[in-house]
């Protein structure tokens, strides 16, 4: 089990897209760059130099994925706000993403249930840090 911390951020913007466009009824935890560049050098070691490249919100947790949220809503309390991120560093992919399970899903669920949203996502929390070129 390993921690670190992450901003919780609404309607994120593409950090690698130039045009820098917004991702409205989106919700991440967006970790430092940093972490993504250590996991993409772990991931070129183990398996044979992949190249990876960062994600286009940077190494993140998707909470809400293009989910409707009520407008009775306060998700500005949330926006911006600094939490702790437990994961595993278990290297996952599908041969396109890299990730690592989370832990503490509980405030990702808790998140979701603030913003007015009781299903589940439509994948379990995991946090992102690469993608293939």
């Amino acid at each position: 089990m390993y921690k670190t911390k992450g901003v919780i951020l609404f309607s994120p913007t593409r950090t690698i897209i130039k045009d820098h466009i917004s991702d409205p009824c989106w919700c991440i935890v967006q970790l430092d760059d940093e972490f993504s560049k250590y996991y993409q050098y772990v991931c070129k070691k183990i398996y044979n130099n992949i190249k990876l490249q960062t994600p286009k919100w940077g190494p993140h947790i998707t909470v809400i994925r293009n989910e409707f949220l009520g407008e009775n809503y306060d998700w500005k309390s949330l926006d911006r706000k600094e939490i702790e991120v437990v994961y595993n560093n278990k290297i996952e992919n599908n041969g396109k993403h890299y990730w690592m399970p989370i832990i503490n899903n509980e405030i990702y669920y808790e998140i979701r249930n603030n913003m007015g949203i009781f299903t589940e996502p439509e994948f379990n929390f995991h946090l992102t840090f690469g993608v293939t070129t």
